[in-house]
């Protein structure tokens, strides 16, 4: 469970906020008024919800305050604006991944997602200094990791070209990693799921910054199967989008079952049907 510091002038931003978090998630949340208070408190947190104007210290005065002292200097921000391109021209662009902002109104679905990336964005590198490992060292194992995954994992960029692949994602396809990088993205897939794809689930995307669901995909071979898969937006501390995380999960076998499943239930709710009610008899002596 973590602590998140909500730092906003505005009571009932406050409230709702505290609403969410403690309604979706199981971590507690701390508040602060002004921007000294959010300084004050910022050692307690694990991760900062940070309004921009306030009074005595102002969102971004709080920042610099927090990120010069060495015990709050990795603490992860999200800044919360309505003017996302005038905070996105003073966010420093080498917060390692631990700055992100909010656009006001805030979403719920927005706000959960962040709050999720960034607190897990803090513990993977909190468990990474514990291991002592350098930074060539922790990129080399995160690679591997990627490789002995049994989903696929692909990376696109925001043109839809393949930044990276895993050797699962080209293989559940039936291709050799080298024929995988030589397609398109929407090679991939049936054409009811690529009109998807290039429609309702892009502007999910853009909206969302991820989406999940079924689609139906297509294998070198030209067979067809049915696959799980969650997309996700990566975007640096500017807010400007990078590329976008696939991870593939095919789930043919998983639907198989629930069918055979199904077929026994309808089977039995027959056989439930079908049998005879008993009738109790006349008493004796009657």
């Amino acid at each position: 469970m973590a602590t998140i510091l909500i730092a906003d002038d505005h009571r009932d931003t406050v409230r709702m906020l505290e609403t969410m978090i403690s309604s979706y998630t199981g971590h507690r949340t701390i508040s602060a008024a002004n921007g000294r208070e959010c300084v004050a408190a910022a050692g307690r947190a694990d991760l900062i919800l940070l309004d921009i104007r306030m009074p005595e210290l102002d969102g971004m005065q709080a920042f610099e305050i927090i990120r010069s002292n060495p015990a709050t200097s990795e603490i992860p921000v999200i800044f919360m604006t309505a003017y996302p391109n005038q905070v996105a021209r003073k966010i420093p662009g080498d917060g390692g991944g631990s700055i992100d902002y909010l656009l006001k109104p805030i979403s719920r679905k927005q706000l959960l997602r962040r709050i999720k990336v960034m607190l897990g964005i803090k513990s993977a590198r909190d468990r990474f200094r514990r291991t002592a490992l350098s930074p060539p060292d922790r990129f080399l194992l995160l690679l591997h990791a990627l490789e002995q995954s049994a989903d696929g994992v692909t990376v696109t960029g925001r043109d839809g070209s393949w930044l990276m692949t895993n050797h699962a994602q080209a293989r559940m396809f039936g291709y050799t990693s080298e024929e995988f990088l030589a397609l398109k993205p929407g090679d991939l897939y049936q054409p009811e799921s690529r009109r998807e794809l290039d429609g309702p689930i892009t502007k999910d995307l853009e909206q969302n910054e991820g989406w999940e669901g079924e689609l139906e995909g297509k294998k070198k071979s030209g067979e067809t199967f049915p696959l799980l898969l969650s997309l996700s937006v990566i975007k640096d501390n500017r807010g400007k989008c990078l590329g976008i995380l696939g991870i593939t999960r095919d789930i043919s076998e998983l639907k198989k079952v629930y069918r055979e499943l199904e077929t026994t239930r309808e089977a039995l709710a027959r056989s439930n049907r079908m049998k005879p009610i008993s009738r109790p008899g006349p008493e004796a002596g009657s």
